[in-house]
């Protein structure tokens, strides 16, 4: 996802578990509370997030049959004409 010094720096690690971390962001423009990530080997199989108002949203994944590689420009955001955009900076 990005470099662990990013990683780090940007989140404080609590191991839950031999295969579970939660992540605690460390800055204030962190859209959650937490998230916790479970993996099997080198597979994530769940994602739990908690927002900043105590709600959560549970993610269970399973490995695709047929995988799909995925580029950066895969993950790019134009915003639609029209649009207000807000950046952290705007917090």
């Amino acid at each position: 996802l990005f470099p662990y010094t990013t990683l780090f720096r940007s989140f404080e690690a609590q191991r839950l578990g031999p295969s579970r971390v939660r992540l605690i962001p460390t800055f204030a423009q962190a859209g959650f509370a937490s998230v916790d990530i479970a993996w099997e080997g080198r597979v994530v199989i769940a994602m739990e997030v908690q927002d900043r108002s105590g709600q959560t949203i549970k993610l269970n994944l399973s490995p695709d049959s047929d995988p799909v590689m995925l580029s950066a420009e895969d993950f790019e955001f134009v915003a639609p004409a029209g649009v207000d955009v807000y950046e952290p900076s705007d917090y």
